[in-house]
């Protein structure tokens, strides 16, 4: 039996969609699921591993998915995140700024970096890093943990 293989750590109301997406890529993979995590994102895993050709397919969805003008006005976005617990894909909507409710993750939008900056300075507990991002015509604050806190 091969082991399930990470795919991505997805918006709840999006797992449907990526597992359609799947499913166009690879009709026989089998999607899992893990239970929400930290930053409020489903883990996805798929069984047996997508292939080359599979994984194309499947990043033309994802693409074609980021297209849609209901994800762009939602501020949709696919990103890699590297830290001390590896490498991992998100696909995930902003938390609006004043809905915040202290998980990591993107927050915004913002009509401009002072905005963000200034959100950033006043909203973040101490042991909260961030860092400002435009995307797709805005500015987000990418909030996390620190690598040490993760150590511990």
């Amino acid at each position: 039996m091969t082991l399930p293989a990470p795919l991505l750590r997805v918006e709840a109301d999006l797992v449907e969609t990526v597992g359609q997406l799947v499913w166009v890529a690879a009709p026989e993979a089998e999607v899992m699921r893990d239970e929400v995590d930290e930053a409020g994102l489903v883990p996805l895993y798929v069984r047996p591993g997508l292939t080359p050709a599979q994984a194309a397919t499947f990043e033309r969805g994802l693409e074609a998915l980021l297209d849609e003008v209901d994800q762009k006005a939602r501020g949709t976005y696919l990103r890699e995140v590297s830290d001390v617990r590896g490498r991992r894909r998100e696909l995930g909507v902003p938390v609006a700024p004043g809905a915040w409710a202290g998980r990591p993750g993107m927050v915004g939008p913002f009509q401009d970096e002072a905005q963000a900056r200034a959100w950033q300075a006043s909203s973040l507990p101490a042991g909260w890093l961030s860092d400002t991002i435009p995307h797709a015509g805005a500015w987000y604050v990418d909030v996390f943990v620190g690598d040490e806190a993760l150590n511990t």
